[in-house]
């Protein structure tokens, strides 16, 4: 498995001996930031970092080429150069300003990292903003936590909803949406969270009968449903 925050912090201390790091390079901000990072990754992410301070003709690698490499690995490519019109931007900004209100206002969610509405390519697509939640650290996931990243998903689509009007939203929570319904379904199907199941879950959708998944896809709705109201 990944190193946890100690694991991470001795790696990156003797990753970085090899490095001119200046000194507002912060290596404990760097192993709270990285969460789910391998040494391998670790490593690419501090010598992409002293390549782009050598591509900008400084003599340390500060921080903020440190946070860009990081930036890069995490939420992929960032497209400056996109032509975005400023109602798209507006939309943008008020969308990603939603994920991170929510996560702001709502008892045990992941503390923001980081909000841009600068396109980015990613894996599997791209995104017009980025909000990027600080994920949690330790082996205990509790109920709160999970109905506040939930919450956080439907941050993004409310924001729009209530600034823009329901004709004004735009296709932007696609990711947000598919992301919510999968955490909802392992809620309620293998953590056993749910009515229709209960204690009783199971590790796959498939083990289910056709009444039992029509009651499952039913309460995974209202579930999300009931998430978009809150926030």
């Amino acid at each position: 498995p990944p190193p946890d925050i100690g694991g991470r912090r001795r790696l990156l201390s003797r990753l970085a001996e090899k490095l001119p790091l200046a000194e507002d390079v912060s290596l404990d901000e760097l192993a709270a930031s990285t969460a789910g990072m391998t040494g391998a990754e670790l490593d690419n992410m501090l010598n992409q970092a002293a390549l782009r301070a050598a591509t900008i003709g400084a003599s340390q690698v500060g921080m903020a080429s440190v946070e860009a490499a990081r930036d890069k690995m995490l939420i992929g490519v960032a497209r400056h150069t996109a032509v975005v019109s400023a109602t798209d931007r507006w939309l943008t900004a008020v969308h990603e300003a939603g994920h991170a209100l929510v996560a702001k206002l709502t008892e045990g969610a992941n503390p923001v990292q980081k909000v841009t509405i600068v396109p980015h390519s990613m894996q599997g697509g791209s995104a017009g903003g980025v909000t990027v939640m600080r994920p949690r650290e330790g082996d205990h996931v509790h109920v709160q936590h999970l109905s506040a990243q939930l919450d956080v998903c439907m941050g993004g689509r409310a924001a729009e909803e209530l600034f823009a009007g329901r004709k004004g939203v735009s296709v932007g929570a696609e990711m947000d949406f598919r992301e919510a319904r999968r955490l909802a379904v392992l809620m309620l199907s293998r953590w056993g969270l749910g009515r229709t199941l209960g204690p009783g879950g199971v590790s796959h959708e498939s083990q289910l009968s056709v009444h039992s998944q029509q009651l499952l896809d039913a309460e995974v709705l209202e579930t999300l449903h009931a998430s978009h109201a809150r926030a």
